[in-house]
């Protein structure tokens, strides 16, 4: 299977690489804008613009999928998603993978399941992948398939976010137990177990019209208290 994997350059996206890059099944070629910023290495790379539909559609040609780990401003993930649609049905690539976030269901707490009604409310990168949804529904309306991964806060080796950000906090006595402020649940998932689902989705037999969704976070994760003061 030959797989584009757009965003190569950032963290989910080098890490879903060099997975797919370790199978017996897959062809995976990075697509990143800027090819110093991707640091590929044994691996085909495609520099492209995801806003550009007439270079993105070229790009496109010939593959079996895309996994979609576009990230950065509001137009990028909101209106790069429609440029995917887009150019993606051009280049009859009909399956995608596109990574979208917990953040779509706003502040709902407790048991949250795929099947609930999205909330843009908490600003504009959950708007933004709200409305990126949205593109990759019409995407299926005119005959692809998607698999929209909707992961929590990606943790591991290298994340700056979730591992390398609150560990200099800690370190600088900036962050400790939050009291009430941190009781909320974490939502961590481990890189790896992004990985394996974004591949498992890739073997997935794919109807075409077909939207699936999948939450992606640890059976176990903590809340931010517990965290921050196992981190410590």
């Amino acid at each position: 299977m030959k797989i584009l994997v757009l965003g190569c350059s950032g963290y989910i996206g080098s890490r879903i690489l060099d997975a797919l890059k370790a199978t017996s099944w897959a062809f995976p070629v990075g697509a990143s804008r800027r090819r110093d910023k991707a640091g590929l290495t044994g691996v085909e790379f495609i520099q492209v613009n995801t806003l550009d539909v007439t270079g993105l559609t070229a790009a496109l040609r010939g593959f079996d999928a895309v996994v979609n780990c576009v990230a950065g401003d509001e137009r990028s993930i909101s209106e790069g998603a429609r440029v995917l649609v887009t150019s993606a049905l051009a280049a009859k690539c009909l399956r995608i993978i596109h990574f979208s976030t917990m953040s779509v269901y706003g502040r709902a707490e407790g048991l949250v399941t795929e099947g609930m009604t999205q909330d843009s409310s908490l600003g504009w990168y959950g708007r933004a992948k709200c409305e990126a949804e949205t593109h990759m529904q019409e995407f299926t309306r005119k005959g692809g398939a998607v698999v929209v991964l909707r992961p929590g806060c990606v943790c591991g080796s290298g994340s700056e976010l979730w591992v390398g950000r609150v560990g200099r906090w800690l370190q600088a006595g900036r962050l400790g137990d939050l009291g009430i402020a941190g009781d909320g649940w974490s939502n961590l998932v481990h890189v790896d177990d992004v990985c394996r689902a974004a591949l498992s989705s890739l073997q997935i037999f794919a109807k075409s019209g077909q939207l699936q969704m999948f939450n992606l976070s640890a059976p176990d994760s903590p809340r931010w208290n517990d965290y921050f003061v196992d981190f410590a």
